[in-house]
């Protein structure tokens, strides 16, 4: 698996010493309040955690953030009313996927990668499991545990309201008529 340190940018101790990764989350603005719950993700499951496994999903760039969004966006009544927060994740308080499973990209999410987030949640090692995104590999998602002892270490900056470009509302109503 490709090395994440090039993702650590950005917070440094006072020795110089880097500390977090900065990481993106993208919501419905009405559930800005319950944004680090993991309740959505409970409810629905995800391609790294399985249904009634709470967890927080965030991006390494806030680009790469609003691409993961657009993959779904076709669910979406409008593309309107979505906020983003900035996070520092302490970076010792995160782990990395030992090995990708085969069908890792598959749609629907498999059962193999939820295997690997059900052992990531319960396990409680770390705060933070880094994975790579489906959509573009050479980017990094992070699935954060909100019940990890450690979770009220996560740093959040927000709500900031999104503000997507005109031409990706454009192709959206294209897209869904």
């Amino acid at each position: 698996m490709t090395c994440w340190t090039t993702w650590r940018k950005g917070f440094t101790s006072e020795e110089g010493k880097e500390t977090a990764l900065r990481a993106y989350r993208l919501v419905k603005g009405t559930y800005a309040q319950a944004a680090f719950t993991g309740r959505g993700a409970a409810l629905r499951g995800g391609r790294w955690n399985p249904k009634g496994y709470p967890a927080v999903y965030a991006s390494e760039h806030l680009a790469l953030a609003v691409l993961e969004w657009l993959a779904y966006a076709l669910e979406l009544p409008s593309l309107e009313g979505y906020v983003y927060f900035r996070l520092q994740v302490p970076d010792d308080l995160i782990a990395e996927v030992e090995a990708l499973p085969v069908d890792w990209r598959a749609l629907p999410h498999p059962s193999s990668t939820q295997d690997v987030g059900r052992a990531f949640l319960e396990g409680k090692k770390a705060l933070a499991l880094i994975v790579p995104s489906v959509l573009v590999p050479e980017g990094w998602n992070l699935v954060l545990n909100p019940r990890h002892p450690a979770f009220p270490e996560v740093m959040v900056e927000g709500p900031f309201p999104l503000e997507p470009d005109p031409r990706l509302r454009a192709l959206w109503q294209r897209t869904v008529g």
